[in-house]
C-alpha cells in the first residue's frame, strides 16, 4: 500500500459503499435487526473540533433505533490521522480515539489497516485495530533490546542484579521525561532530549548521562519561577519532584553515549521488524515511536512497565499483564454495582443515570460516600487495576459536579489542600479548565483517598509509582500550566505479603497486647521522640488543617501524648488503639498536605511510627504462631490496621477489592504455607479435605473476602481451572456459601499475548449471604454467546462453576449417574526404544492413544524387571480404558494385558457398584454427545492444559444400561478397534455415526421422540451385528504391529464378517440421518472470537 493518506480511503469507500451523506458510508446492514451502521470519513483542517463532533455525534446516534447508526470514524489532517468506534464490552456507551502520526505508522498498524480496508464492516477487524497488543509488543522488544545494551554498558555497579534494576529505573525515568517533553514541560521544546545530546559538550560535560544527572537534579529540587526552574544550560525545565526519580544513588556510573544516541537510526526503528533490529539506542527509540492519543501513552506505558519486570520474576510470581478491556470492565462492573446497590439498592437504573437526574441532597450524598470509597488491589503489580479504577471514578466524578452544575450549585463539593502558600479549600464548581479540574480530581481525592495497593515485590512498585505519576501526567498541560509538582511520598502503595500479616489487632480485651513491646529499641524510640518535636513545630499547620477538616479532639496533644506512650517499656490496647487513631488523623492531614512543604516532617513521622511499631507486632505474630521471628521476616507480613489505619479503623475494612492475583502451587514457599496455616488458616488450604489447595490464586480469592468490609464487592480475573478443577471444591463451596457470586465471565485465552498457557475466568461477588439468586454469566470466548443467568443452587448443588449450563444439561444430568468415573494418572518408569532390556509395550506419552486405537509410533517399551512389583504387574495383566491426560475430550482405548501406561496416560476405573462393560463405556465416551458433554459442561470449553483426572471423569454423566444395549455398544466398539487397527475409514466412518446414534438415544429418548426420531434403535441394531473371535484378532494384531509383520488384509474373513454387518446396517441410513439433523440442532456450536 502506499502511503497512508485521505485519497487512499475515500477511493475504497467510493467502490464499494452506498453513500449515507456527504460524509457518511453505509458499511454494515445488519439482516436480524434491520440497523445501518455507518462510518463518517472526512478531511479537516480542525482535527480537535472535527473529532469531538464525530465522537459527539456516535453518541447521540447509540440512542436511535429507528435510523442508520453512525459507528466508526476516520478523520484526516495534513499530519496525521483519528480512528474513532463505539467502545465494546463496556457497561454503557463509550467512544474510543485512536491517533496516528502519518510519518510514524508502523509496518505492524499498516497490516491491520490493509485488513481493515478489504472490509470495514467486519467489527472484528475494527477490534483488531484498536487493539495495542501490536504496539505494546513491538515496542517492548526494542525496548528490551535498549535495555540490554544499556544494562551490558554500564560501567561502576559489580552486582548484576543491580546492573539489572538500574538500568530498568533509568529506562522509566527517561520514558518520563520524554513524555512530559512531548506535552512542553522541557523548554517547550519537543526535540529537547536529542537536543540536549547534541550539546552537552558546549554545557561542560564529559559524558551525556552526566548531563543527564544534573537534568535529573535540577527537575527534584526546587523551581525558581511558578512551576519551572530556569537556567543558562537547561533552559525553562519543570520540577517534578522525586516521583519520576527512582534508582538508586551509584556515584562512579559510567555509560557511553552510544547507548543514548546514534545519527540516522529512526526511520529503521519505524520500518523494519523489531527482531531485525540490533542496536537500539534509547533516545532514538523513543523518537520513532508515535506519543499521541491511543498510541504509547499511559495504558501502553504500564503494559510495558509491566513486561520490564524480568520474566523470571513474573513467572515466580505467577503474575502478568491483564488486559486493558478486562480491567476497565472489571473495575467498572463492581464500582457501578457497589455504588447502586449501597445508595439506591430499589433502582434499577445505572449509576449514571441516576446521577444525572439527581436532586441537591442526593449529589451531595453520592459525593461523600465516593469520596470515601477506598478500592484495594492487594497484588497490585504495575498498577494497572488501579489505573482503571481512577478511570471509572474520575468520570464519576465528573458527573457528579456536571449535575451539580446544572441544579445551580455555586459551593457544596470542595475539597481541603494546601500548597507552599497554605491551606486552601478547592471548589470544584469553580470554573476551571477540563484537565485542570481532572487533575485535582485525581491527585487530590483519588490518589489520595480512594485507591490502594500492596505488592510483596518492591521492584513492582517502583513501576506502580512510575506508572500513576503518568496518570496524572497525561492531564498535563504546559500551555494552561495545569501541572501539579509531585513529591514521591503518598501513593497508598505498600511492599509486603498481603496473604500473611493481621487484619484487625485489637480483640477488646486491655491487656491483649501487654508483652507486645516488652522489646523497644532505645535508637528507634528517640528517633521517633525527635520526629514528634520536629511535628509539634508546625504545630499552626496542624491546628489550622485539623479544624478545617473538623477532626475531633486536640491532634496537636494527641501527637505530644505520642511521647509518654512511646516510654513506657509495656503498651497496652488502649495505648495503642490512641496510636492507630493518632496515625489515622495524621494520614487525613497529610492528604490535605499534599502539595505543601509540611508534607515532608508529616510523612517522614508516619513511616517511622509504622516501621516501629511493625517490627513489635511481627515479634507479637512470631510468638502467636510458634513461627521464629527470622522466618516471619522473611515472608514480610503486612499488617493491614497499622498500615491503613483509616480502611480499617473507620469502617473495617475496603470498598472493594480489585486484581489479578498470582496463580498456581510453587508460588507460595512451604515456609509461608506453614505461616498461613498457623496464622489464620485458609480454608481453601485444607489438604486434609477433597479440594484444598495451595494455589495462590484461592488463597488471594479468601483472603480479598476478609480485607473486605461488609456488602463490599470484589472482581478478580483468575486462572478458570478455579471453576471446575477439584483442588478448588473448598473455595467455590466457600464464595457459594459466604458471598453472592453475581457474575462470571469465560475470559478464554485472554493472556495469548504474554504468552501465558492459562484460560481466565473474570469473578464477581458482594461480602454478603443470600439463599438464592441468579448468577450472570458472560464470554468472550464465543461471538454469539447471550449473556445467561444460572441459579446458584445448580452450582452449590454441583459445586462447580457451570458456564454453558442449559436445558440440554439437566436432560442429560438430571437421568445420568455422576462421581462413579475414576480418572488416575499412570507411573513414570525407565522407556526407550524396543530392545533386548526394554521388552514391554508402555503408553507413555498421551499421542500414544487415539479414539479405538494406539498410535505405534509413540509408542515406548519399559523394562520387564519392574514386573516384580505387585502394582505394575496386575497393571500388566489387565486390560484397562485408557485417555489422553492433556485433551479437551476423551480419546478413549483398551490398553491390553501384557503393556503398560505411562504418567501422561489416564487410567480410568468406575465404582464397583456402577459397572458396564469397558468396550461398552469406550463407545460411549467416544462419542459426538460426549465430546459435547466435557467440552461445554465439564471443562466449559477449555482449550489449554486440561488434564483428564477425576475432575473431569467424576462429572462424566454415566447412564445405567441393560445387557441387550452393552452387548451392542461391546460389539460396535471391537469393530471400530478392527477398522481403526487397518484403517479402513468409509465403514469406520458408518459405524461411528451408528455409535453416536445410539448414545444420543441412551441420554436424550424423550427429545428424539419428541422431534418425530425413531428411539429403539439399538432393538433394530441388535440382531444385525455379527460376532467374532476378538480376542484373536487383538492378539495378533499388537505381535505383529510390534515385530513390524502387521498387514492390514492379513485376516480378510474378519474384515468380512464387520463388512457384513456394515451392509445389514446400510438400511438404517434414514434413521441416522434424522438423529442427526436433531443433534446438529441441539449440540450448539457457538462462533469463537478471534
Amino acid at each position: 500500500m502506499k502511503q497512508l493518506n485521505y485519497e487512499v480511503v475515500f477511493k475504497k469507500l467510493e467502490k464499494e459503499f452506498e453513500k449515507a451523506n456527504d460524509d457518511e458510508y453505509t458499511i454494515y446492514e445488519d439482516d436480524s435487526t434491520g440497523q445501518d451502521y455507518k462510518l463518517r470519513l472526512c478531511f479537516t483542517n480542525s482535527l480537535k473540533e472535527t473529532v469531538n463532533a464525530t465522537r459527539n455525534k456516535i453518541f447521540s446516534d447509540s440512542e436511535e433505533t429507528e435510523k442508520s447508526i453512525l459507528l466508526f470514524g476516520i478523520i484526516f489532517d495534513d499530519s496525521n490521522v483519528v480512528f474513532i468506534r463505539q467502545r465494546p464490552f463496556t457497561l454503557k456507551i463509550d467512544v474510543q480515539i485512536l491517533k496516528k502520526s502519518l510519518s510514524k505508522i508502523s509496518p505492524a498498524f499498516m497490516k491491520k489497516l490493509r485488513k481493515l480496508l478489504k472490509n470495514f464492516g467486519d467489527f472484528d477487524l475494527w477490534q483488531e485495530l484498536f487493539d495495542r497488543s501490536d504496539i505494546i509488543e513491538e515496542f517492548y522488544q526494542l525496548y528490551n533490546k535498549a535495555k540490554k545494551d544499556l544494562i551490558s554498558n554500564i560501567r561502576g555497579i559489580s552486582s548484576d542484579a543491580e546492573k539489572e534494576e538500574f538500568g530498568e529505573d533509568l529506562l522509566m525515568q527517561m520514558l518520563i521525561i520524554w513524555y512530559l517533553q512531548e506535552k512542553g514541560f522541557l523548554n517547550n521544546n519537543p526535540h529537547y532530549c536529542i537536543d540536549l545530546f547534541k550539546n552537552y559538550k558546549t554545557l561542560g560535560y564529559q559524558s551525556f548521562y552526566s548531563c543527564l544527572k544534573d537534568l535529573f537534579e535540577i527537575m527534584m529540587g526546587e523551581p525558581t519561577k511558578g512551576l519551572y526552574h530556569e537556567s543558562q544550560e537547561f533552559g525553562k525545565v519543570v520540577v517534578t519532584g522525586p516521583a519520576p526519580f527512582i534508582n538508586g544513588e551509584f556515584e562512579e556510573i559510567i555509560i557511553p553515549d552510544k547507548i543514548f544516541y546514534m545519527e540516522d537510526l529512526v526511520e529503521d526503528l519505524k520500518i523494519i521488524e523489531p527482531k531485525k533490529i540490533s542496536r537500539v539506542p534509547i533516545l532514538n527509540l523513543f523518537e520513532s515511536r508515535d506519543w499521541t492519543e491511543g498510541n504509547i501513552d499511559e495504558f501502553v506505558l504500564g503494559a510495558i512497565y509491566e513486561k520490564i519486570m524480568s520474566l523470571d520474576l513474573r513467572k515466580e510470581t505467577g503474575s502478568f499483564y491483564t488486559p486493558e478491556i478486562v480491567t476497565s470492565y472489571i473495575c467498572e462492573r463492581v464500582i457501578f454495582e457497589n455504588i447502586k446497590k449501597n445508595l439506591y439498592p430499589s433502582k434499577d437504573e445505572d449509576i449514571r443515570v441516576i446521577i444525572a437526574n439527581a436532586s441537591e441532597e442526593e449529589i451531595l450524598r453520592i459525593f461523600k460516600f465516593l469520596k470515601n470509597f477506598k478500592i484495594l488491589d492487594p497484588a497490585v503489580g504495575s498498577a494497572h487495576f488501579l489505573e482503571s479504577a481512577m478511570e471509572v471514578l474520575l468520570k464519576l466524578y465528573e458527573k457528579i459536579i456536571e449535575r451539580a452544575k446544572k441544579l445551580g450549585y455555586t459551593r457544596g463539593l470542595f475539597i481541603v489542600a494546601s500548597n507552599d502558600k497554605g491551606l486552601m479549600e478547592i471548589n470544584l464548581m469553580d470554573d476551571y479548565k477540563k484537565e485542570q479540574l481532572r487533575l485535582y480530581l485525581k491527585f487530590f481525592i483519588i490518589l489520595s483517598r480512594n485507591i490502594y495497593g500492596v505488592d510483596i515485590n518492591p521492584r513492582a512498585l517502583k513501576v506502580a509509582r512510575a506508572r500513576l505519576f503518568m496518570s496524572l501526567a497525561k492531564h498535563f498541560d504546559s500551555n494552561n500550566e495545569t501541572f501539579i509538582r509531585f513529591p514521591n511520598v503518598h501513593f497508598n502503595l505498600r511492599p509486603g505479603n498481603s496473604l500473611i500479616g493481621t487484619l484487625q489487632i485489637l480483640s477488646g480485651e486491655e491487656d491483649v497486647q501487654s508483652t507486645l513491646f516488652d522489646f523497644l529499641d532505645t535508637d528507634k524510640t528517640e528517633e521517633i521522640l525527635t520526629s514528634i518535636k520536629l511535628v509539634s513545630e508546625l504545630k499552626s499547620h496542624l491546628f489550622d488543617t485539623a479544624s478545617i477538616l473538623k477532626l475531633k479532639g486536640n491532634i496537636i496533644q494527641e501527637v505530644l501524648n505520642l511521647n509518654e506512650i512511646l516510654k513506657k517499656k509495656k503498651i497496652n490496647n488502649l495505648d495503642f488503639k490512641k496510636i492507630l487513631i493518632t496515625k489515622q488523623k495524621l494520614i487525613q492531614i497529610l492528604i490535605a498536605s499534599l502539595n505543601s512543604n509540611n508534607l515532608i516532617p508529616l510523612h517522614t513521622l508516619l513511616n517511622k511510627i509504622t516501621d516501629l511499631f511493625k517490627a513489635k507486632i511481627d515479634t507479637l505474630f512470631a510468638e502467636k504462631s510458634t513461627v521464629s521471628i527470622d522466618k516471619i521476616k522473611k515472608v514480610n507480613p503486612f499488617h493491614w490496621i497499622l498500615e491503613f489505619p483509616e480502611v480499617f479503623l473507620e469502617q473495617n475494612g475496603f470498598d472493594i477489592v480489585v486484581g489479578n492475583p498470582p496463580y498456581g502451587q510453587n508460588s507460595i514457599k512451604k515456609n509461608e504455607r506453614d505461616i498461613l496455616q498457623k496464622t489464620w488458616n485458609p480454608v481453601s488450604m485444607d489438604k486434609k479435605s477433597v479440594g484444598g489447595s495451595y494455589n495462590t490464586s484461592a488463597i488471594f480469592v479468601e483472603r480479598s473476602y476478609y480485607l473486605l468490609k461488609e456488602k463490599g464487592y470484589l472482581g478478580f480475573i483468575v486462572n478458570n481451572s478455579i471453576a471446575r478443577v477439584d483442588e478448588f471444591n473448598l473455595i467455590r463451596q466457600f464464595l457459594l456459601e459466604k458471598t453472592i457470586l453475581f457474575e462470571l465471565i469465560d475470559d478464554a485465552k485472554i493472556f495469548k499475548e504474554s504468552g501465558v498457557t492459562l484460560e481466565m475466568i473474570s469473578i464477581f461477588f458482594k461480602k454478603d449471604e443470600k439463599t438464592q439468586y441468579p448468577i450472570t454469566i458472560k464470554s468472550r470466548r464465543f461471538k454469539n454467546f447471550k449473556p445467561n443467568e444460572i441459579s446458584n443452587l445448580i452450582f452449590k448443588k454441583y459445586n462447580r462453576f457451570l458456564l454453558y449450563c442449559d436445558d440440554l444439561f439437566f436432560l442429560i444430568y438430571d437421568k445420568s449417574k455422576i462421581n462413579v468415573l475414576h480418572g488416575k494418572r499412570g507411573k513414570d518408569a525407565p522407556r526407550m526404544e524396543k530392545s533386548e532390556e526394554f521388552t514391554i509395550p508402555y503408553f507413555f506419552s498421551g499421542k500414544t492413544v487415539k479414539k479405538y486405537r494406539p498410535d505405534f509410533n509413540f509408542i515406548n517399551y519399559t523394562t520387564p524387571n519392574l514386573l516384580d512389583i505387585d502394582s505394575w504387574k496386575i497393571e500388566f495383566d489387565s486390560t484397562l480404558l485408557i485417555t489422553t491426560k492433556i485433551n479437551d475430550r476423551y480419546r478413549v482405548y483398551v490398553k491390553p494385558n501384557n503393556t503398560l501406561a505411562g504418567n501422561n496416560v489416564i487410567k480410568l476405573y468406575l465404582e464397583e457398584e456402577f459397572q458396564i462393560d469397558q468396550y461398552a463405556l469406550m463407545a460411549i465416551l467416544n462419542s459426538n454427545l460426549m465430546d459435547y458433554i466435557v467440552k461445554r459442561y465439564i471443562i466449559n470449553f477449555s482449550e489449554l492444559t486440561v488434564a483428564f483426572y477425576d475432575s473431569i471423569t467424576l462429572f462424566t454423566p454415566l447412564k445405567t444400561i441393560n445387557k441387550k444395549l452393552e452387548k451392542v455398544f461391546n460389539l460396535l466398539a471391537k469393530y471400530m478397534i478392527v477398522l481403526k487397527g487397518i484403517e479402513e475409514s468409509v465403514m469406520s466412518v458408518f459405524f461411528t455415526r451408528i455409535i453416536n446414534a445410539l448414545v444420543l438415544e441412551l441420554y436424550l429418548p424423550d427429545l428424539l421422540l419428541k422431534n418425530g426420531v425413531h428411539n429403539n434403535l439399538f432393538e433394530t441394531i441388535e440382531p444385525l451385528l455379527n460376532k467374532f473371535a476378538f480376542g484373536a484378532w487383538l492378539n495378533s494384531f499388537w505381535n505383529t504391529k510390534i515385530d513390524g509383520t502387521f498387514q492390514s488384509n492379513s485376516n480378510s474373513k474378519i474384515t468380512s464378517i464387520i463388512e457384513s454387518s456394515y451392509e445389514n446396517l446400510l438400511k438404517l441410513e434414514d434413521i441416522i440421518k434424522a438423529n442427526e439433523e436433531i443433534s446438529e440442532t441441539i449440540l450448539v456450536e457457538f462462533e469463537t472470537i478471534n
